[in-house]
């Protein structure tokens, strides 16, 4: 059986298709979401690197974790989004994934060049392939679950590139790099709710782990409080991204700028505060550090 059929195919003996979904509400919700996850980390914890998933099969569990995202998504939209009853400033200031040390780079792995060599002429297939497989024996480097991310989305499958992320932070010794893959991908689709949230994430990661290796969520952080005023935020924001960068400040340009600007003014326009509440609690928390 082959890396992607282990890692997201649902278990057969378990008829999940017609299996009536239970209506919860919101609190029941984010409980099993934790409980589902929890669950998911011992699973994959307990299993054999070289074959993925054996014991209760963790695909399920990622399958029944996007299940309650999705209720809990369409829950909270229903909601006034100044009320915090979606959680969405203690689960995106959670310290739920730990950032471990993690030195191997690309010239550690002999597959990685052949993956972009196929990538490059175009034979993305192969080249997923060669990286699923890849990942059968390197299921703790995030440098495979974030190339094939890129690969399904040049393949068309959006969701499969946003799972291997998620298979990552739990596998993967490095995770503030997957979690900044997430939020950009979120951001790619004018999603600002996923993009803040994942862009926390990968700060909290890197801050509560004392590990700072990647820049990118500090820095687009602080252009989202430019336009709403937060001005000690967004003097904070930079000083992280700069003393993370090891090539000095670094800025977008004014296309880029333009971007995330107006990025957060979807949330202002939608009166949806708790984002903005989330942004400047993140500052509240960390700012000393």
């Amino acid at each position: 059986m082959d890396f992607l059929k282990k890692l997201f195919k649902r278990n057969k003996s378990r008829n999940t298709e017609t299996e009536p979904i239970e209506k919860i509400d919101i609190t029941d919700s984010t409980d099993k979401l934790d409980k589902l996850e929890t669950e998911i980390t011992v699973e994959s914890k307990d299993s054999n690197p070289k074959n993925i998933i054996e014991k209760t099969d963790i695909t399920d569990s990622i399958d029944e974790l996007d299940q309650l995202e999705a209720e809990i998504a369409v829950e909270s939209k229903d909601s006034n989004p100044k009320n915090t009853v979606d959680n969405f400033i203690e689960k995106s200031l959670e310290n739920k994934y730990q950032e471990l040390e993690d030195n191997r780079w690309f010239s550690h792995f002999k597959e990685l060049p052949e993956i972009d060599r196929l990538k490059k002429i175009g034979d993305n297939k192969a080249a997923l392939e060669l990286c699923l497989q890849s990942l059968e024996t390197h299921s703790d480097s995030f440098l495979f679950y974030s190339r094939a991310s890129v690969l399904y989305d040049n393949i068309d499958k959006p969701q499969d590139a946003i799972k291997i992320l998620k298979a990552g932070l739990l596998k993967s010794l490095s995770k503030c790099s997957l979690a900044q893959d997430i939020a950009d991908k979120a951001f790619k689709r004018n999603n600002y709710r996923d993009a803040i949230f994942w862009w926390i994430q990968a700060g909290v990661i890197q801050i509560e782990s004392k590990i700072l290796v990647e820049y990118i969520p500090f820095l687009n952080l602080a252009y989202l409080c430019q336009p709403i005023g937060f001005e000690k935020e967004e003097k904070w924001f930079f000083s992280m991204a700069d003393r993370i960068s090891t090539q000095g400040p670094i800025r977008f340009n004014s296309d880029g700028v333009n971007l995330r600007h107006k990025l957060i003014q979807q949330a202002t326009g939608s009166n949806d505060s708790v984002v903005l509440d989330a942004i400047k609690e993140f500052y509240n928390r960390y700012n000393n550090n």
